[in-house]
């Protein structure tokens, strides 16, 4: 399942643009984003268009996926993030063949 941009509908303040960005990017909270919009908006003056250009444009969460294809793009997610978790776990603990752990670089620098 692709990656779409949509606006959220569980993690809106105004329209659930800046959800739904944070959403896309995997991000857990939109505050950020919310931040570097607002930010952006006093320096430039545009941000306020852009934001509700971007409320006109973008879909709605449910227009783009039906529950269960939400859940279904949800777990997709977290099993990546799990793997990639795992993945580097591992490599952070590899052992030698005769069962002692490889020091990554911080004990060998001498």
């Amino acid at each position: 399942m692709k990656k779409r941009l949509y606006r959220s509908e569980s993690n809106r303040q105004i329209a659930g643009v800046c959800g739904g960005i944070a959403e896309y990017f995997n991000l857990d909270d939109a505050t950020i984003i919310r931040l570097i919009w607002a930010i952006l908006s006093c320096i430039w003056g545009i941000g306020i268009l852009i934001y509700i250009i971007c409320a006109l444009v973008i879909p709605t969460e449910s227009d783009v996926w039906d529950s269960s294809q939400k859940a279904d793009y949800k777990r997709e997610q977290e099993e990546k993030i799990k793997a990639k978790e795992a993945k580097k776990a591992q490599s952070e603990n590899k052992t030698n063949a005769d069962g002692t752990i490889n020091a990554n670089s911080e004990e060998k620098k001498d």
